[in-house]
């Protein structure tokens, strides 16, 4: 055990402390942070525009217009016209109240600001409603019976297609994140291990430690770094959630949506958690043994292909499937587990299956992974050993014909 533990806080230390394990962790935030940022330079870009030129002598136009947004300098449209033709504003708005009806013109170069416009019209609007009471001479009786409403009731049940979608939403995003944890993970542990077996060390270090012991902490090394990225990713998103609740706009939305918020904490959702977690650890488990059957390091890529196209079809499957309810390779494949930490999680968000087929299914993937740990290990030493470039498959049977 102590051999072991050597190797985990070697393995785990080393990946930490890199450049790019710093990097992928952080390259999140930054994109987040550049995404919020480009948002918040756009929005204070369109509240900080100039105020729109407005030619008009109406007293009602002047009224429902507030100075702040709207310019009034200009007394007439030529001189209006002058200042666009001379570059001094984009364009100008003819405002002018005839016999109870409002008229209104855009003149520019290019179409006014969406935002200006809605607001303006709005602002028209209201002024012609008032225009049209003023002029119709409406008793009070009629008044009231024009701004009469209709009656709205909302009686709120669960609404289980909602919960689907947003639980699919969410089983699609953390597919993704499987895929992409993946990609650098296998890559990082099948090139650690070729880069190993290109040494003459382990011939060394095998002669001290037993070769299955360092494979297992090599692995709980790799399992420790997997877990302290994801525990970033979650203490970072509490975190912003925290610091973004006391943004009155976010708050504001937080407690509109708060019982679709509420949807994302369902059973499903930590089964599909448990599953990528399980499914990442056995994926570069796998990665680890065809990292180990390669000769050259330049071949790693070629060796963890396999694993990575079985993720890539996984997923594909999953997203194709899941849309068409209940299927028979979607039943089966979630007890298979290549299949299951994608196919599982959609029957169970669909109440296709279980929870108790959702906890078959996952201690089969557990019992599966455990399994693998424990057989490559047992070969591990067979597979750094061998030098003979024979390739992944022909390698792979000659380890399996001496066990």
């Amino acid at each position: 055990m102590k051999q072991m533990s050597i190797v985990m806080k070697e393995t785990y230390f080393r990946h930490v402390k890199s450049w790019s394990f710093l990097f992928m962790v952080l390259s999140p935030f930054l994109f987040l942070g550049f995404s919020a940022g480009m948002g918040v330079i756009v929005g204070m870009s369109q509240f900080s525009s100039d105020p729109v030129p407005v030619v008009s002598a109406s007293p009602e136009i002047k009224q429902v217009l507030e100075e702040d947004k709207y310019n009034f300098d200009y007394k007439d449209q030529n001189a209006a016209q002058k200042a666009v033709d001379e570059g001094d504003i984009d364009g100008y708005l003819i405002l002018d109240v005839k016999e109870h009806q409002v008229y209104a013109a855009y003149h520019g170069k290019e179409s006014m600001d969406r935002f200006a416009k809605e607001d303006v019209l709005a602002r028209l609007k209201s002024l012609q409603a008032d225009l049209n009471r003023e002029e119709a001479q409406l008793t009070e009786d009629q008044e009231k019976i024009l701004s009469q409403e209709i009656i709205y009731d909302e009686v709120i049940k669960k609404d289980t297609e909602l919960l689907q979608t947003i639980q699919s939403g969410l089983v699609f995003i953390l597919s993704f994140a499987l895929y992409m944890l993946l990609m650098v993970y296998s890559t990082t542990t099948a090139q650690d291990i070729a880069n190993e077996k290109g040494t003459k060390i382990m011939e060394v270090i095998f002669s001290s430690v037993r070769a299955s012991n360092y494979f297992y902490g090599r692995m709980l090394g790799i399992m420790a770094v997997v877990l302290t990225h994801i525990l970033i990713y979650v203490v970072g998103f509490l975190l912003a959630y925290l610091v973004a609740g006391r943004i009155p706009l976010v708050q504001m939305f937080l407690d509109q949506h708060q019982e679709m918020i509420a949807l994302l904490f369902q059973p499903s959702t930590v089964y599909t958690v448990f599953f990528m977690l399980l499914g990442l650890i056995f994926y570069i488990v796998l990665s680890a043994a065809c990292g180990a059957l390669v000769t050259r390091v330049e071949d790693v890529n070629k060796a963890v292909q396999p694993i990575v196209l079985l993720v890539v079809v996984a997923m594909m499957m999953s997203v194709t499937l899941g849309v068409k309810g209940e299927n028979i390779l979607l039943t089966i494949g979630s007890y298979i587990p290549f299949f299951s930490p994608f196919f599982m999680p959609i029957r169970l968000i669909h109440e296709e299956a279980s929870n108790l087929e959702g906890l078959l299914s996952l201690f089969i993937l557990l019992g599966t992974t455990a399994g693998s740990i424990w057989y490559i290990g047992k070969i591990y030493s067979s597979l750094i050993l061998q030098t003979d470039d024979l390739g992944l498959w022909k390698s792979l049977q000659r380890v399996l014909k001496e066990k």
